[in-house]
């Protein structure tokens, strides 16, 4: 069987190939001509050149940094005893719409880099008005090379409105000034308070189920300078925990080493002291503290209380005064029974009333004035 291949000679693909650069092939009309072969003598002109306009030429200036030199505030806040607080919110305003946002950190201290000079509006956005203070603001912070702030519009301000919140077991007005970010007294004095503060007396000592009024929060910014080291306090925190220790013959123990232990829900905090002249132990601390336990004199008796008591016409606040009074009560809480009523009875014989078991008026005035509360 024959083919039309067949008739067609065949040939290697390296002679078409040396057959295709043995052909003539027209040059494309937009290739240039490669430049001229550059001679030996014209290198040496080009050198004797350049070596000449080096020497004439004047020294090359030093390279500087592109980084503009710009300033920095730092912020500090703590409370009325110099601790630290972390985590409150900080708002640098340059104008109506561009701010800056940072936090303070575990020392305290947050941080606005890389400003022009010149003057900022500061504001804490969570705190009100009255709750906080600038205590010093000292232009101690050196230019730095930095690149530029970035400003962002201000986020729109929710209306500010006053709120209630009901009382649970241990709280205060401490303790709330410090979760909605005002000065206790500023919540404690408001008007739709009144007649709270006529029943309770006592901002610390208030009953599961009260009804507070949260006043709305007055934002204020207040003016700062760029390079400004700015130290602020916040107001109303700590609060002061106070205890007397006397002796049998209400003598105060006085002078006496003691451990104090303050438990709140994130952890312990230790401290050490020595009662003062009058048998007080008086130490700061957080609202948020709900236990204290103080390890005392040189024999370790160990005395436990509650930081925030409930009110004292409460069964549970007649049995916590008796027992940090140290007329045990047993296991009953919230309710009279026997180990209570015989609490009281022993107090009534130490304060010379009428031992009849039954917490009346006489009895609640006596145990306030020993226990100071």
């Amino acid at each position: 069987m024959t083919s039309i291949l067949d008739d067609i000679p065949l040939r290697d693909v390296g002679d078409l190939e040396a057959e295709w650069f043995r052909a003539p092939h027209p040059k494309p009309e937009d290739v240039e001509e490669p430049p001229p072969a550059v001679s030996s003598e014209q290198l040496a002109a080009a050198d004797q050149a350049a070596a000449s306009r080096s020497a004439t030429a004047p020294p090359a200036s030093p390279v500087s940094s592109c980084a503009k030199k710009l300033q920095a505030i730092v912020i500090t806040i703590a409370g009325e005893d110099g601790r630290p607080i972390e985590h409150v919110a900080f708002e640098l305003r340059k104008s109506a719409t561009e701010m800056s946002g940072t936090k303070s950190g575990a020392d305290g201290t947050g941080q606005f880099a890389g400003i022009e000079s010149g003057s900022y509006e500061l504001a804490l956005p969570a705190l009100d008005q009255d709750a906080w203070e600038i205590l010093s603001s000292e232009a101690t912070v050196p230019e730095q090379s930095a690149s530029p702030a970035a400003w962002s519009a201000p986020a729109a301000a929710a209306a500010a409105a006053e709120t209630t919140h009901t009382i649970a077991e241990g709280e205060s007005i401490a303790a709330l000034a410090l979760r909605y970010g005002f000065a206790p007294e500023t919540i404690w004095d408001d008007a739709a308070n009144a007649a709270l503060k006529e029943k309770r007396k006592d901002p610390n000592i208030l009953a599961a189920g009260d009804s507070v009024t949260i006043p709305a929060l007055r934002v204020v910014a207040r003016p700062v300078n760029a390079g400004a080291s700015v130290r602020i306090r916040r107001k109303g925190l700590p609060q002061v925990f106070r205890v007397r220790f006397l002796a049998p013959d209400g003598t105060p123990r006085k002078e006496l080493p003691y451990l104090i232990d303050l438990e709140d829900e994130s952890g312990k905090e230790q401290r050490s002291g020595t009662t003062s002249g009058e048998g007080f132990v008086i130490e700061k601390l957080s609202p948020l503290v709900r236990t204290v336990t103080i390890t005392l004199g040189p024999t370790g008796e160990v005395h436990r209380f509650r930081a925030e008591l409930d009110p004292l016409d409460t069964d549970s606040g007649l049995q916590d005064r008796l027992r940090n009074l140290g007329y045990s009560c047993g296991e009953e809480d919230g309710a009279i029974g026997p180990a209570t009523a015989e609490a009281i009875r022993a107090f009534q014989r130490d304060a010379g009333l009428a031992g009849n078991g039954t917490a009346d008026t006489p009895t609640r005035e006596e145990l306030k004035k020993r226990h100071l509360s």
